[in-house]
């Protein structure tokens, strides 16, 4: 009988062993999987942190091409009005201008 005790115990002490060595592996895969999603969570990190840069800087000249277009809008509206002012200038010496051409032909 004790023969059959210590046979029992023995397989018992062998199934715990072998039970522990499957839940240590199975602990150290977990283990690597947790250390991969914590490398590729990085990873995503960077890029988003890349990609926030990227919108800033896009964001940037967007309001440069912005302030630009009003810019030249601006200038072309000051253009056109000081064409205006010049026609009407040229108008009215042409008007002053030919008569005092005809009145020297006279």
């Amino acid at each position: 009988m004790n023969e059959k005790l210590k046979l029992e115990k023995d397989l018992a002490i062998e199934l715990i062993h072998n039970e522990s060595a499957l839940l240590f592996n199975i602990i150290q895969e977990r283990d690597k999987d947790i250390h991969k999603i914590h490398k590729k969570s990085s990873d995503i990190n960077e890029i988003m942190k890349d990609i926030s840069g990227l919108v800033k800087v896009q964001n940037d000249n967007i309001n440069n091409i912005n302030n630009n277009v009003e810019n030249s809008q601006k200038n072309m509206n000051k253009g056109v009005r000081e064409l205006k002012v010049m026609k009407n200038k040229q108008d009215e010496s042409c008007c002053c201008f030919f008569p005092t051409i005809f009145s020297c032909f006279q």
